[in-house]
């Protein structure tokens, strides 16, 4: 299932296989992110954290929440590892970058609505 907007989650709470928003596509099954149907050449790392960014269903999902999911456990320096894996996300995406919201001293969501 996709839509305009990230649905929510399934029913086991695992995000969905293929998530849109807008023009980007995190497609897990395939393990590639596109554009505008142009792919985006996501690391390994930068597509995990994106995938679950994206599976927050446009909530936001906590720092602390990425790091477990990357890293197994939430570390001193998660935050700006965070902060590095964002900003190469959102220069590989384009214009699709306005979709991937910072939200201050809490964590970051994926949606279409303004922040």
């Amino acid at each position: 299932m996709t839509s305009n907007l990230i649905g929510s989650p399934p029913a086991d709470g695992a995000p969905e296989a293929r998530i849109t928003v807008g023009d980007l596509i995190v497609d897990r099954e395939r393990f590639r992110v596109t554009v505008a149907d142009e792919p985006a050449p996501l690391t390994y790392m930068e597509f995990e954290t994106l995938y679950v960014i994206a599976g927050g269903g446009g909530r936001v999902v906590g720092y602390d929440q990425i790091a477990e999911a990357l890293w197994g456990a939430a570390e001193d320096d998660h935050r700006a590892r965070l902060a590095v894996l964002v900003s190469r996300i959102r220069s590989k995406i384009g214009p699709a970058a306005r979709y991937l919201q910072t939200v201050r001293q809490v964590g970051y969501r994926l949606t279409l609505a303004p922040a």
